[in-house]
């Protein structure tokens, strides 16, 4: 028997009527009741629409049509809400998106703290925010960024509207959650490992050395940029990847640093930017390894026959922080 769950959702406002991400449809508080009006009769409808009204500051609800247990329809709408916060990579600067949107009001996670001074004989009880937390507006400006890049094309690979193997569709979808996933949590220890995961998922197959084949495929992808060179990228990427490595094997907490972490950030969303954007091409990491194997081979020719342009028309894109854009990451 299939069943309708009915999720708020909250922090999220959407001009579309209805997004789909996999089996989750987000749609509007207004539009609920619409898509039920042939499923029940008019006392089921009145019941039904005010436990929607109920929920007074979701603005939005993800529905699923499921036979599957309720806890496992609950971990696929949390997973299409954090590929819908991926949406916020590269959009928006990490300080003002971190933590939207959410499924339960309960989520937001408050400090709650005794703070006394025996200078002045006085203390006072407090409680503030922890992380940051504001509504991801799903509007024309978000709508035009992600048109001229990669997240709404990712979605129609991810819901099968686009014809490619499973397997790099699985492999998408999983970097998109974990990705997402890293955009949504206030721990910038965590966000820059859940990046890292992403990249390896991306970049790696089972039982390749990472430290030598991410900074080499990522140099196929972006390493044409001068900013590749002018920066020192492949210099950035392999301390980045030690930094990781320090903290999974050895638990050096002190060297991940905020500059860590967004700079991860500009490499996930230009990795993703450059596989989605040409998906003809690269439909897995074998497709990849080929492409970064012919552009070592050109690198090596460059002295002796001049600069030959095998990539594709790859993009690069970086956002500018500032030292007030860094406070609180």
């Amino acid at each position: 028997m299939t069943n309708i769950f009915i999720k708020p959702i909250y922090y999220l406002i959407q001009e579309s009527e209805k997004i789909r991400i996999c089996d989750t449809l987000f749609i509007k508080k207004e539009n609920v009741i619409n898509i039920l009006i042939n499923k029940f009769d008019i006392d089921g409808l009145s019941r039904i629409s005010k436990w929607i009204s109920s929920y007074e500051e979701a603005n939005v609800f993800a529905i699923q049509y499921s036979n599957r247990k309720k806890e496992d329809v609950v971990t696929e709408i949390e997973n299409a809400l954090s590929i819908l916060s991926f949406s916020n990579l590269g959009y928006d600067k990490r300080s003002l998106c971190s933590r939207n949107p959410i499924m339960d009001k309960s989520d937001i996670i408050y400090n709650k703290l005794i703070v006394l001074s025996p200078d002045t004989k006085n203390g006072s009880k407090q409680e503030f925010l922890k992380g940051t937390i504001d509504s991801l507006y799903l509007d024309s400006r978000w709508k035009k960024f992600h048109q001229n890049n990669f997240w709404l094309k990712l979605i129609e690979i991810i819901n099968k509207e686009t014809s490619i193997n499973d397997t790099w569709r699985n492999q998408l979808k999983k970097a998109s959650i974990i990705a997402g996933k890293s955009q949504q949590v206030y721990d910038r220890i965590y966000a820059f490992l859940l990046n890292m995961i992403t990249l390896e998922i991306l970049l790696t197959q089972r039982n390749e050395k990472e430290s030598i084949e991410i900074p080499k495929r990522i140099n196929t992808l972006i390493g044409w940029h001068e900013q590749w060179s002018n920066d020192n990228y492949i210099s950035k990427i392999q301390e980045i990847y030690d930094k990781r490595c320090k903290f999974v094997h050895e638990g050096d907490l002190n060297s991940i640093t905020v500059n860590d972490l967004l700079f991860s950030d500009e490499i996930v969303f230009n990795v993703f930017n450059n596989l989605v954007n040409n998906i003809d091409i690269i439909q897995g990491i074998d497709d990849l390894k080929k492409l970064t194997e012919k552009v070592e081979a050109a690198e090596l020719l460059k002295e002796k026959i001049g600069e030959i342009n095998i990539r594709p028309p790859f993009v690069f894109v970086t956002r500018e922080y500032s030292a007030k854009d860094k406070i609180g990451l």
